[in-house]
């Protein structure tokens, strides 16, 4: 019966043993499943912040360069406003000398008339003795001066006209369209 018991301890202790071993070789697999899934874990987690860190500088460039951008186009704009306001000054002073102008060249036509007809020729003032060579040399003076006027009119227009075209394309920058459309024409904004 001793035989019997000593047998069946060594069966049960070989069962033990079998038992024990594949716990162990199941403990092993799993610890080398886990390192393997922190190992990818990690491995996807430094993929994951390089990618971040990428983005992160590319987004401070872009916004480095949009700011200088802004920056430009706010100089430029503040330089077309300064230019407008300069211009329509110069319109305005422009503006308030016309009537003067005209007048003057009224007068002169007035004068032409009164030195070309046969009667007045032999007369040497007008009917309220200005001399008609001093009415003659004031038309000189403004028939020279008044077509200057002209084109610094026809100069601040042009100025004008830009500062709105400007002003355009500011507002679609804003607004997110890539060109104003007039890259054709020659627009500064078309050819950034």
């Amino acid at each position: 019966m001793q035989s019997m018991t000593e047998a069946e301890a060594k069966k049960r202790q070989a069962e033990v043993d079998s038992i024990e071993d594949r716990m162990k070789s199941r403990v092993e697999t799993l610890i080398e499943e886990h390192d393997r899934a922190l190992r990818h874990a990690d491995d996807y987690y430094s993929a994951v912040q390089k990618e971040l860190l990428l983005d992160q500088n590319k987004l401070k460039d872009e916004l480095a360069k949009k700011t200088k951008l802004q920056t430009r186009v706010d100089k430029k704009l503040s330089a077309a406003e300064q230019e407008k306001k300069r211009l329509s000054e110069a319109l305005q002073e422009a503006q308030q000398k016309l009537p003067e102008l005209q007048k003057q060249q009224h007068d002169y036509k007035q004068t032409k008339i009164v030195v070309r007809s046969p009667h007045n020729r032999s007369k040497s003032t007008n009917t309220n003795g200005t001399s008609l060579f001093y009415l003659s040399y004031k038309w000189c003076i403004s028939a020279h001066y008044y077509p200057s006027l002209k084109a610094k009119r026809n100069y601040i227009q042009v100025y004008f006209n830009t500062f709105v075209h400007l002003s355009h394309c500011y507002i679609s920058l804003e607004q997110g369209f890539p060109k104003c459309g007039a890259a054709s024409r020659g627009c500064a904004r078309g050819k950034m």
